[in-house]
């Protein structure tokens, strides 16, 4: 099985917020599996079923009203996150993928554990700690203002400018500037070509300190020794 790091070596995942963009107030991370050798490809069931796997991975989904138990639509201010995430994927150029890559459709399913898992994370701090999902997923922290759309992905997109194409975690390279956010994992999980459905949500945390926001993909991205695209 290959090695999937959708879930990546991330120091910011260790219970601490640390700002990234100041313009945004955003902290974010993409989901890590240094504790999780192989990722488990597991049937999502109606939210996650709570696990633990060594602090960095989160405790799922609680069975109550916040979290969504049908589909979700791309709708009041996730509207426009999958027209976000095409328009990088059609901006890339260095090298530009041949042939193109395919945009990214809107996963009303994807959407609902996004948006359960959220909920959860509001629940406990918003601390960026990665669910047990099957998916690749990106999480991002704001506070000042309320984000749009267009600026999560961006937040998550401007690791490019660090970013040097190769096999992901062999002959890629991310330089230090990107250190606060974890690394370029957000990026190549966004650029990934196998990655076609994407499916979000976010919520205010319990303290009112900001919003986490969740994207998950599928298929998930970011397999070690496999080129982006």
């Amino acid at each position: 099985m290959r090695t999937h790091h959708g879930r990546a070596l991330n120091w910011d995942l260790v219970w601490l917020k640390v700002r990234y963009m100041e313009q945004f107030g955003a902290t974010h991370s993409w989901t890590p599996v240094t504790a999780q050798p192989n990722h488990r490809f597991t049937p999502p069931v109606r939210c996650l079923l709570p696990v633990v796997l060594m602090a960095l991975v989160g405790a799922g989904c609680g069975e109550d009203d916040l979290c969504p138990t049908k589909a979700q639509p791309e709708e009041g201010r996730l509207a426009g996150i999958v027209v976000a995430h095409n328009a990088v994927r059609e901006r890339i150029s260095d090298p530009e993928p041949t042939p193109a890559l395919p945009p990214m459709r809107w996963s009303e399913s994807l959407a609902a554990t996004a948006q359960c898992y959220a909920h959860d994370l509001a629940s406990r701090d918003c601390s960026l700690v990665h669910s047990a999902s099957p998916y690749g997923e990106n999480l991002a922290w704001f506070s000042g203002r309320e984000p749009t759309a267009e600026d999560v992905v961006e937040a998550w997109a401007s690791e490019r400018s660090c970013y040097s194409f190769g096999a992901f975690m062999d002959t890629d390279a991310c330089s230090s500037e990107c250190d606060r956010s974890g690394g370029c994992g957000h990026y190549t999980q966004i650029a990934w070509r196998d990655s076609t459905e994407v499916g979000c949500g976010y919520a205010t945390c319990e303290d009112g300190a900001g919003e986490v926001w969740v994207c998950n993909y599928d298929p998930p991205g970011n397999f070690v020794g496999d080129l982006p695209y």
